[in-house]
């Protein structure tokens, strides 16, 4: 068995979707993965045997040069212990770019791929050498990831296992007519992928649902894993409490954690406290910072990852969970759980979240019991107070977020989940890929992994 990893991101500890894909693949050895991804980055894990890579950039070249876009990247830049976003610090300000994702902007990045030479004789070989047997796609609201899967699949015979973590399909209707045109040309790509899908894997129950139920595909729920365990911390900060928030400000959450910033604000100025949220961010779009500033109770921060990432843990008396109460942002995430969440919740801190009521995220925290919860700005002061001041529920609250973490977001068993329902699919015997017992993927009990640790079998957890 080999799966063929279609995504707009690869392998990765600096990027969402690149940690989601190293914790559902963990328990996968290195010579069943290979990976076609698009961002111009490089991995910084070891995990897959071969990547190749095709960007944007390569593809507008090839538009005026008879070189051919992309090609297997070389050994010599995987960025090994060195995570950055991108392979070029040039490149980031034109990614990052808030306009990039108006629907005009998609609309003619896919015009431009669709006419273009991707698929190239080099990408072919490439193909031969690999010999996948199965492909797993994480499309997005680009178009041209759908085309290549589709592509590839029907050229070399392949099973689709589509996995879905954010939804694009069931959104609100675009007020312009460029954005209901995306909308409308992504619906019948994602109509035709739906056609070609062996087998749906959710991130949440809500994708699985609706996505059944307007597909009729079988899906199968598996929520994000963390390597995650909970850390003795040290709090000795004179006299300062530390929240933290790790990752990205978009879509608008900037307001949301603006108005958590104020409500800290009033609840330093009423009790005394001297309460910090610390925002570690690699945001650099200046429309979005300002909404951050004149705050006293924020402190803006650089990304941080590995060491340095476990160092701000270390000093972390809350974590944070945020998500933008406006109509378009909602939409964005109404459906999918935040791939932070699994980490935060097995860390042993104390988690607050701050969002609308009726996003999956927060649903799976208010179900759990696993978090403090504000819905609204008015239950933010309430929500502080409590999980300040009561220190008893403090440990209800982390017990019910580590047995959470056990039963939902388990590295090892998620993985050996996927890994025998892509078999499954490989094998195409008539089995159920639902149903398929999560078995060790061949390798002798004691052999470690990319971690050094054991991929038996996990029997830590009750998951029932």
């Amino acid at each position: 068995m080999k799966v063929l990893i279609i995504s707009h991101t690869c392998f990765s500890t600096y990027n969402n979707m690149g940690k989601t894909f190293c914790a559902l693949f963990s328990q996968f050895a290195s010579e069943e993965l290979c990976q076609l991804y698009i961002y111009p980055s490089y991995p910084d894990v070891d995990i897959c045997r071969s990547y190749y890579r095709v960007t944007d950039k390569e593809i507008l070249g090839s538009y005026f040069r008879l070189h051919a876009p992309g090609g297997p990247v070389a050994d010599a830049c995987l960025q090994a212990g060195k995570p950055a976003a991108f392979a070029r610090a040039a490149d980031a300000p034109i990614y990052q770019r808030r306009s990039n994702s108006a629907p005009s902007v998609r609309l003619l990045r896919d015009a431009m791929w669709k006419f273009s030479r991707w698929y190239t004789p080099q990408l072919r070989r490439w193909l031969d050498q690999e010999k996948p047997t199965c492909i797993f796609l994480a499309p997005g609201y680009a178009k041209l990831i759908y085309d290549i899967a589709l592509k590839i699949s029907r050229e070399y015979g392949l099973h689709i296992v589509t996995y879905i973590c954010d939804d694009y399909y069931f959104v609100k209707r675009p007020d312009t007519l460029a954005g209901r045109l995306q909308l409308w040309l992504l619906r019948r790509k994602m109509d035709r992928l739906m056609a070609q899908t062996r087998h749906l894997v959710a991130i949440c129950e809500e994708i699985r649902d609706v996505y059944t139920e307007r597909f009729g595909t079988d899906a199968t729920v598996i929520m994000t894993g963390t390597a995650q365990r909970e850390r003795v911390r040290h709090q000795d900060h004179d006299g300062e409490i530390r929240i933290s928030y790790f990752g990205a400000l978009r879509p608008n959450r900037e307001c949301a954690l603006s108005q958590f910033g104020q409500a800290l604000d009033a609840c330093n100025a009423r009790h005394g406290t001297n309460c910090f949220l610390d925002v570690y961010t690699a945001e650099a779009e200046q429309t979005i910072l300002p909404a951050l500033e004149g705050i006293r109770s924020i402190r803006m921060h650089g990304f941080v990852s590995g060491e340095e990432h476990q160092n701000a843990l270390q000093g972390t008396d809350f974590l944070l969970h945020a998500e933008a109460f406006d109509a378009e942002s909602r939409e964005l995430v109404r459906r999918s759980i935040s791939t932070k969440i699994a980490d935060s919740l097995a860390s042993g801190i104390p988690l607050l979240a701050y969002g609308p009521e009726d996003i999956a995220s927060m649903q799976h925290l208010i179900r759990n019991n696993c978090a403090f919860v504000a819905v609204s700005q008015q239950e933010l002061g309430s929500m502080l107070e409590t999980a300040l001041f009561c220190p008893q529920t403090r440990e209800e609250i982390v017990e019910n977020a580590l047995r959470a973490a056990c039963k939902y977001h388990d590295l090892q068993k998620n993985s050996l989940r996927l890994h025998a329902l892509v078999q499954c699919v490989t094998a195409d015997a008539g089995c159920d890929p639902g149903q398929a017992d999560p078995i060790s993927p061949g390798k002798p009990d004691g052999e470690k992994d990319h971690d050094g640790e054991s991929k038996g079998v996990f029997t830590g957890c009750d998951s029932t």
